[in-house]
């Protein structure tokens, strides 16, 4: 059958290359940091000892080598023009991408069960541990789940028209649908539901519990603890086991409880196929013929006739501002301010700003009084935080790529214009366009919150959109960095994916590196008072925005949003932000600690990545 053969060709041809060496090698380093047990916790896993260390890797990895080998498998072929090819015999669109999913699949679940075997084995020599049963039940629930994350990407992939939007909306998927389920979007989950955060009673109830199960990674932790005889809870095992001792040992569950865990594995890829095979039906083989519904609405929009003179594609002309400067990188500065702001790109990203903070506006009492007239720039900064970081940097990721498949980086690269100065302009053309639409969305929150909190204060407002100036500036120059970096448009994807899935996540990973650091356990719940642990909370360009905002809306130094720290002060909240007075007492213990460090923390991302981002691009050929 056709389906097969493309089945088999998918198979082979990413199993010979360097796709499972690399996730077997991903693997291996994060098992590095397998959790370590008490004597009395060795003693309550049993023969389950041997496997505990796997379960974080596997869920962790799986969807990374997932969005490596699927982002780009429907939308790469029908760009490219070989799904032309391929559907010109008798294989059917949805033959078509089934067949892709179990290719890719199967090469995905190649060096998992490899991966699997190896760290087993080698757990059962140490510990004299093992059992074939959990042995060959682990094995299947990871096979299920490559393939279940495999189905979802393909799904993505045949719904999208183009590799940004695949890639982007992959990044969603993966990231609060998987990654950040318990931490992020199952609390935020609740709080639409209710009004309110999810308290320590709220957390402690069974409903916030099975709210856990909605994510294939938990749905993998459900299903593999069952197989280990302990409660099937969507949640690893070692959280489990910290829980207990021997005397309230769970029972051992029935197997009834991981078929909810089976049923979410397959209700994911399901979905996510059915949707893409649906979509992929009804659009044409060649994703350059339809115009996406979003850039069809922008095309309808009314414009103002243009008053001016000057040629479309100039902005501003060579006695602007921008052209005193020395250098020549302001037509290409120029080329991609109005190349990005002629799309709807930026301005829903702006949108979505607003949106998300005109929502939340409605606040507790506490912020309300904490806050006064600052209160619509203190409900703006996560929307800034969040959504500037995924939109800034998928809008980003593909700039340079880009301009060399398709060799229009040539045309630049004849003219006066250096690599470098070619690499600045795209940075601050960039820059600048994701930043009008924040600052507008900023302003409009600010002007429509003025009949209930007043008029925010200049010399709050005016430090607070520097920071957004530097934010965005920081989060393009990682995003053109990457573009230069990489060879490809899906290793792109990938890394800027786990550039995303880990800024966060950082507060595990945080507690990872202190802990590989320092040898010290740690848990952000109780922190120590070291003040660098508290440096590590505020590395990511993320957590320097919000610790460098609260410092000028005068909330407590932390590296968490300025409403969360104050439901952290009442201790009553779902959050692992720490506060630099709870920590260290009312005074600062290192001069490292001041907000004010912030400053260098942005210098240095934009110095680090542009610097290696030039180096490279210098040596690497245009093609």
């Amino acid at each position: 059958m056709p389906s097969t053969a493309v089945a088999g060709t998918e198979f082979k041809r990413f199993i010979r290359g360097k796709t499972p060496w690399a996730i077997v090698l991903a693997m291996l380093l994060m098992n590095q940091y397998a959790p370590t047990f008490t004597p009395a916790q060795r003693q309550l896993l049993g023969e389950a000892l041997a496997f505990t260390g796997i379960q974080v890797v596997v869920a962790i990895t799986v969807p990374f080598a997932a969005l490596a080998l699927g982002v780009r498998a429907i939308i790469g072929d029908r760009e490219t023009g070989t799904a032309r090819v391929l559907l010109g015999t008798e294989l059917t669109r949805s033959e078509f991408v089934i067949a892709k999913t179990v290719g890719r699949g199967a090469a995905i679940s190649v060096p998992v069960v490899g991966f699997v075997c190896v760290v087993v084995g080698s757990n059962a020599l140490q510990s004299g541990r093992f059992s074939l049963p959990i042995l060959l039940i682990v094995l299947l629930a990871s096979v299920v789940y490559a393939f279940a994350w495999t189905g979802v990407i393909v799904g993505i992939s045949a719904a999208s028209s183009s590799t940004t939007r695949a890639a982007l909306l992959s990044c969603i998927v993966f990231l609060f649908g998987g990654l950040l389920w318990s931490s992020l979007t199952r609390p935020m989950v609740w709080t639409l539901a209710t009004g309110s955060p999810p308290d320590s009673q709220a957390v402690q109830s069974a409903l916030f519990a099975d709210l856990g199960w909605g994510s294939l990674p938990n749905s993998y932790f459900g299903v593999t603890n069952w197989a280990f005889g302990w409660a099937s809870r969507p949640e690893p095992i070692t959280n489990v086991v910290s829980e207990v001792t021997l005397a309230n040992k769970p029972s051992v569950p029935t197997a009834l409880q991981s078929w909810v865990g089976l049923v979410v594995g397959v209700a994911w890829p399901g979905a996510f196929l059915a949707l893409g095979c649906a979509r992929f039906k009804r659009r044409p083989v060649s994703p350059g013929t339809q115009v996406g519904y979003i850039r069809a609405l922008w095309q309808r929009r009314p414009t103002l006739p243009s008053r001016s003179n000057r040629a479309p594609g100039e902005f501003v002309g060579q006695s602007g501002v921008s052209d005193m400067l020395p250098g020549s990188w302001q037509p290409v500065a120029r080329r991609e301010f109005q190349r990005l702001l002629r799309g709807p790109g930026v301005w829903v990203l702006g949108i979505a700003v607003f949106t998300w903070s005109v929502l939340t506006r409605s606040q507790p009492s506490l912020a309300v009084d904490y806050f006064g007239s600052t209160l619509p720039l203190a409900v703006a900064q996560r929307p800034i935080m969040s959504v500037g970081l995924v939109g800034v940097l998928f809008g980003s990721f593909r700039a340079v790529t880009v301009e060399r498949e398709t060799g229009r980086i040539r045309v630049a690269a004849g003219t006066a214009v250096s690599r470098s100065e070619l690499l600045a302009g795209t940075v601050a053309g960039r820059t600048a366009a994701f930043v009008i639409p924040i600052v507008l969305a900023v302003l409009g929150v600010c002007v429509s919150s003025v009949p209930s909190t007043g008029v925010v204060p200049l010399h709050t407002l005016a430090p607070y959109l520097l920071l957004i100036v530097a934010y965005v500036g920081c989060l393009t120059c990682i995003g053109v960095g990457i573009s230069t970096l990489v060879r490809r448009q899906a290793v792109g994807a990938v890394l800027t994916t786990g550039i995303i899935g880990i800024q966060l996540s950082w507060y595990s990973v945080s507690n990872l590196i202190y802990r590989g650091i320092t040898g010290v356990t740690v848990s952000g719940f109780s922190p120590p008072a070291d003040p660098v642990y508290v440096l590590l909370r505020w590395l990511p360009p993320i957590n320097v925005f919000s610790v460098a905002t609260n410092a000028v809306l005068g909330a407590p130094n932390s590296a968490g949003n300025a409403i969360g720290i104050l439901s952290e002060l009442q201790r009553s909240s779902y959050s692992q932000d720490v506060i630099v007075a709870q920590a260290f007492g009312s005074t600062v213990p290192e001069w490292f600690l001041h907000p004010s460090i912030t400053v260098a923390l942005f210098a240095i991302w934009c110095g680090v990545v542009g610097g290696l981002a030039v180096l490279v691009f210098q040596r690497r050929p245009l093609d």
